[in-house]
């Protein structure tokens, strides 16, 4: 029972921690004084090779699977692989993304030695097929940049499961390796306010780089911590350049910020930008109709706009014209209706209507204005 009340308690304050990195406004703030000095690269000398292979890359030279980014999905405790993708760092394409098939349940209990976590290994290693092993080998031979994780744990495991198959000296050694975190954690970013540090997660640090993002909230998965990871080492390097090389969005101060949007929010928020389209229009009118601005558009074509606005108008102005013709027609009705003689109303068929009850001019009236309506 004490043991299971110290699971418990260690899970309440898991939970409590994991709610703490929520305070996004917090990071925001951090993240940005300190994206307003420029930073680093740890081990330029080392890092400079991985620079140079991007810009092979992009300049031809070299194919997209010389520099990977790796993640693998795996227990803790067995060190059981779940999964593991790579994907190329300049362009994002998919190389590969596998998850093992097991032959038996998940294992997440540690092993006492090496030898029975191998054997679990070794289990559901020949799922694993041959082709895949042969596109490890192509896509990762020279260099393989693991970007996730403090260590290099995802390239050890996954090591380990192709030895285990028979597979040796696919992957390159650890030296090649080079993780994401460390190279934001020597950047030493600015301590939040209520935070011990800068909760260095690609959890946390996806979502504040990269707000209202698609891939925001899809992690744990091989495949999304990949594309993540990229997109996060993107960032890093364009922090890592001087302030006139930067892009706008990365500029001090310019930061993108995380807004919590509702359907209220987005309809006021169209509702202001057809004001500004319509206030600028006015603004640029004038008798020569030129040097006419552009309109703070809502990207519709103006063309479009303008046919859907003078068709509304052209409707509206037919409506008018029926309902002024039915207005006279009324008129001239009533007019030949005062001649009309009670021997005229018993010839159609109209002999217990009283002609002076006021109540039926009313109803008359009624019936030509719905009539109108319904034409």
């Amino acid at each position: 029972m004490e043991y299971a009340a110290l699971r418990v308690a260690i899970l309440i304050r898991s939970l409590a921690a994991k709610q703490g990195d929520q305070d996004f406004p917090a990071l925001e703030t951090a993240l940005e004084i300190s994206a307003s000095r420029q930073w680093v690269y740890p081990n330029p000398s080392r890092y400079q090779i991985v620079l140079d292979l991007v810009e092979q890359i992009r300049n031809g030279l070299r194919s997209a699977s010389d520099l990977v980014i790796l993640d693998t999905e795996y227990s803790v405790a067995s060190h059981q692989l779940f999964g593991f993708s790579v994907i190329d760092r300049v362009y994002g394409q998919t190389l590969i993304n596998t998850p093992p098939k097991h032959p038996g349940k998940l294992c997440h209990e540690a092993e006492a030695d090496k030898a029975s976590s191998s054997r679990h290994l070794h289990a559901f290693q020949g799922f694993l097929s041959r082709q895949t092993a042969a596109r490890i080998y192509s896509s990762s031979r020279p260099v393989i940049s693991n970007m996730d994780g403090f260590g290099k744990h995802d390239l050890v495991i996954l090591r380990n499961f192709l030895a285990t198959g028979g597979y040796q000296d696919i992957l390159p050694s650890d030296e090649n390796c080079t993780p994401l975190i460390p190279l934001y954690q020597q950047q030493r970013i600015q301590q939040p306010p209520g935070y011990t540090r800068f909760p260095l997660k690609l959890e946390v640090l996806f979502p504040v780089l990269c707000p209202r993002h698609n891939l925001c909230g899809r992690n744990h998965l091989a495949l999304m911590d990949c594309r993540q990871t990229r997109l996060v080492l993107d960032a890093f390097d364009f922090l890592c350049q001087p302030f006139e090389s930067r892009e706008p969005g990365w500029q001090p101060g310019k930061l993108a910020k995380i807004s919590q949007t509702t359907i209220t929010g987005y309809f006021q928020s169209t509702k202001r930008t057809a004001c500004k389209r319509k206030r600028s229009e006015i603004e640029s009118d004038d008798a020569s109709d030129e040097g006419q601005k552009d309109w703070l558009s809502d990207d519709l074509d103006d063309s479009i706009e303008t046919d859907f606005a003078e068709s509304d108008y052209e409707g509206y102005q037919d409506i008018f014209m029926e309902h002024e013709d039915d207005e006279l027609s009324y008129l001239e009705d009533e007019e030949d209706a005062d001649d009309l003689t009670e021997d005229d109303f018993r010839d159609e068929g109209l002999t217990d209507i009283d002609s002076d009850d006021d109540s039926v001019g009313c109803e008359d009236l009624m019936d030509v204005d719905e009539c109108g309506q319904d034409e």
